[in-house]
C-alpha cells in the first residue's frame, strides 16, 4: 500500500475557507480553483502546492489573483479549506454563453463596452449584473422613483438642502448609466445617492471634490461613438482607461420614464471631468459581482488589463490609448 504525503498547514482556522459555486455554467466534478490570501508568504504557498496529491493544472500569479487550479479529492479539499492562507475555493465550471444576457436596444456606450468593434447596439453581459454590490453616486441626488432603478436607489446623505430629490438631473443620469435597468452597465447593483450639488450645479464641497487627482483614483478618459477621444477628455499619464462619455442617453428627472441625451458626460463647474466615469463605475460593480472581492486598486488594475488597445484616434502622446471592455466571451 502506498501513501501520499500532504503538507498540512501549521495552523488551522476556526471556520473553513468558503467553497463557492460560480454563477451559471456546469460544475466540473472534483475540479477547483484555489485562491490564496493576499500577502501570504512564499514558503507557506510552496508548502501547500508541493504537498498536493495531484500537480496543479494551472498556477495564477498576478497582482490581483494568486492561486492555482487542480483536481482535489474530498480529503484534500477539506484540508485546504482548513488552511489559514486560503482565501476561498471555487468549483471549476464550464461557462456557457447561455449564462449571458443580450440586450438588443442598448445605448451605444453599452454596446461598445461589450464588443470588440464600434457600431454595435447590443449589450452582452453576465446575468449576475452587479448583484450584491452598491455604488455611491456623489452628485445632485437621484430621482429614486424613476422606473430605471426598480427600487434599488436610495438617498443616504445630503450636504446641500432639505430635499433629497434630484432637481438638476445629472445625478439621475449618471446613476442610470451605472446601474439602470435599461441604460445601466450593472443592472442589479444598488445605487446610493450622496447629494453635494443643488439645482444650480453649485455644491458646498466643490473645492474638496477632485476625483481625478485623488490618491489611488481610477482616472477615466472619455471616448465617442466613432472611437475618437472626446474633445473635452482628460489627458496625461494619470489616465488609467477610456470609456464612452459623449452623447450618452440615460434617465432624467421630470417623470418616472424620462430620459435625456447628455452630449457631454461632464459638469466641469462643480465636478471636474466626469467623462466615461459612470461606465467604469458600473463596470467595477459588474466585475465585483462576477469575480469576487477586490480592493479599489486591484479592481482598477483588472479593468486596465482587459481593455482594447490602441483603437482610439486623437489620443496624444503620453496618454494611454485603451478602451474599457467587459470581457464578453462572445465578442
Amino acid at each position: 500500500m502506498t501513501t501520499q504525503n500532504y503538507a498540512a498547514p501549521n495552523l488551522c482556522r476556526q471556520e473553513p475557507a468558503p467553497l463557492l459555486r460560480p454563477n451559471g455554467g456546469d460544475i466540473i466534478p472534483n475540479k477547483f480553483i484555489i485562491k490564496f490570501k493576499r500577502n501570504s508568504s512564499e514558503n507557506a504557498i510552496q508548502n501547500i502546492t508541493i504537498g498536493l496529491p495531484f500537480k496543479p493544472e494551472h498556477i495564477y500569479n498576478t497582482t490581483i489573483f494568486e492561486g492555482f487550479a487542480a483536481q482535489l479529492s474530498n480529503i484534500t479539499l477539506a484540508r485546504l479549506r482548513s488552511s489559514p492562507i486560503i482565501d476561498y475555493i471555487e468549483h471549476d465550471a464550464i461557462v456557457r454563453i447561455s449564462s449571458y444576457i443580450t440586450q438588443d436596444d442598448a445605448a451605444w456606450g453599452l454596446g461598445r463596452l461589450s464588443d470588440k468593434s464600434r457600431g454595435n447596439y447590443t449589450y452582452v453581459y453576465d446575468s449576475s449584473a452587479g448583484e450584491g454590490t452598491c455604488a455611491y453616486v456623489i452628485d445632485t441626488g437621484i430621482y429614486t422613483t424613476h422606473s430605471e432603478f426598480e427600487g434599488r436607489a436610495s438617498a443616504v446623505a445630503n450636504f446641500v438642502d432639505d430635499s433629497d430629490d434630484d432637481e438638476n438631473g445629472h445625478g439621475t443620469h449618471v446613476a442610470a448609466v451605472i446601474g439602470g435597468a435599461r441604460f445601466g452597465v450593472a443592472k442589479k447593483t444598488k445605487l446610493l445617492a450622496v447629494k453635494i450639488v443643488g439645482t444650480d450645479g453649485i455644491g458646498t464641497q466643490r473645492q474638496q471634490l477632485l476625483p481625478a487627482s485623488a490618491a489611488g483614483a481610477c482616472v477615466v478618459g472619455a471616448s465617442t461613438s466613432l472611437d475618437a477621444m472626446s474633445p473635452f477628455s482628460s489627458i496625461g499619464a494619470n489616465i488609467n482607461v477610456f470609456a464612452p462619455g459623449t452623447s450618452i442617453l440615460s434617465a432624467w428627472v421630470g417623470g418616472i420614464n424620462a430620459n435625456h441625451l447628455q452630449r457631454l458626460m461632464r459638469l466641469e463647474y462643480h465636478f471636474g471631468d466626469f467623462h466615461g466615469l459612470p461606465h467604469i463605475t458600473g463596470l467595477g460593480a459588474y466585475l465585483l459581482a462576477l469575480h469576487g472581492k477586490m480592493t479599489p486598486a486591484e479592481l482598477c488594475s483588472y479593468i486596465a488589463s482587459t481593455v482594447h488597445k490602441n483603437i482610439l484616434t486623437g489620443v496624444p502622446n503620453g496618454t494611454i490609448n485603451t478602451l474599457a471592455f467587459n470581457g464578453n466571451p462572445s465578442a
